[in-house]
């Protein structure tokens, strides 16, 4: 067992943290549960649909005090914390994307269709000196001000969390443009592995950051975009980008990073962003600290479809955690079993729908010992 200090999370929002706080370690531990672990919140009611806001909006709202503050007592007031969810606050710079290439010198564009911003590539990159951490960047000074700002305004009623960011390769990959950073992979290796140690240290200067904020208030905690969260410092470690490499260039230019990320977290995730690297698995499994694989499938495909994948992985004693609906939970659960699995579930609108859908897994059985 990690890092587990004595959190002390009031009622306010949620009422059952004892039995949430033993599950969810158990899953951390990859130990034996009486069902797979839930990280799904209840709609109080339906919210009504927000104002569509311009790219210059949404551009301003993302160092808009006052509005995250807003958001995180809305989304906190009108959910019931159902089995291991949890109410929360915390920073989301850039749709999670664009963090680490700001601290870089780069810059982000902001969409007009959706709530996603996209890291401009900039194909003269490589010509700039290479990137020193400001404290001062603006969206870390207002990650940790928001950190100290949500302690003071919610205590312990919520997980205290900070703002996800991207992998140093997939944050390059952007900054350079796909295609360009592809290209030099073959033509000028020794550049990327430099400006990709520099991005490694800025990623850790900016997750210690975080570590430091919160101590100050007495606070070691996180919760990242997958629901998932934990009793310390906890995030998603992923390379998106490897979908495209194969497993030498995985080892050559992303195990090293992935392994340093993991090292630090006292609880971590490894974001598997779709079936192009399912190749990847035997290195990230091997990554020491990495307790939990998350999956993403790039074309929605049912995960029953990849069940010897998951066996797999279990056997390496990393659980899983996967989005799916309540019917191909419970039968991933007959298949699987119920340890070290956990599901963010959809189409559960009530209470009521999530007690039968729990109920449902603890009654899952599964016919053999993985």
């Amino acid at each position: 067992m990690k890092y587990t200090p004595n959190c002390g999370w009031t009622a306010k929002y949620k009422d059952n943290w004892k039995e949430a706080y033993e599950r969810t370690m158990a899953w951390w531990n990859f130990e034996e549960t009486d069902r797979p672990v839930v990280f799904t919140p209840v709609l109080k009611e339906d919210m009504p649909a927000g104002q569509k806001l311009t790219a210059a909006e949404k551009e301003k709202r993302d160092l808009d005090a006052l509005a995250h503050m807003d958001i995180a007592r809305r989304y906190n007031e009108n959910r019931v914390f159902t089995a291991e969810s949890v109410p929360f606050a915390r920073t989301n710079f850039a749709s999670v994307l664009g963090i680490l290439a700001v601290c870089a010198g780069g810059s982000v564009e902001y969409s007009e269709e959706s709530y996603t911003a996209w890291v401009k590539a900039e194909p003269n990159l490589y010509k700039r000196p290479l990137p020193v951490f400001d404290k001062a960047c603006p969206p870390y000074d207002f990650a940790i001000k928001m950190i100290g700002k949500y302690h003071n305004a919610f205590g312990k009623d919520i997980v205290l969390g900070a703002n996800p960011m991207l992998d140093p390769a997939t944050t390059l990959a952007l900054m350079r443009g796909v295609e360009n950073f592809c290209m030099d992979l073959y033509e000028d290796p020794e550049t990327v592995k430099i400006w990709l140690q520099r991005l490694g240290k800025i990623f850790l200067d900016i997750t210690s950051g975080y570590r430091e904020a919160r101590a100050s208030f007495g606070r070691r905690e996180d919760i990242n975009w997958t629901g998932a969260w934990a009793p310390g410092d906890m995030d998603a470690v992923q390379c998106d980008v490897s979908a495209y490499l194969s497993p030498e260039m995985f080892r050559e230019f992303a195990l090293e990073e992935a392994e340093r990320e993991a090292a630090f977290f006292d609880y971590a995730i490894w974001h598997l962003d779709g079936t192009g690297e399912f190749k990847h698995l035997p290195d990230i499994c091997a990554i020491k600290g990495i307790n939990i694989i998350q999956w993403i499938d790039e074309k929605a495909r049912s995960p029953l479809e990849y069940t010897h994948i998951w066996e797999n992985i279990l056997k390496t004693g990393r659980g899983l955690l996967m989005q799916t609906d309540i019917e191909t939970a419970i039968e991933l659960t007959k298949r699987l079993g119920k340890r070290g699995l956990a599901f963010t579930l959809s189409g559960i609108k009530t209470q009521k729908e999530m007690e039968t859908a729990l109920q449902d897994l603890r009654e899952a059985t599964n016919g053999r010992n993985l």
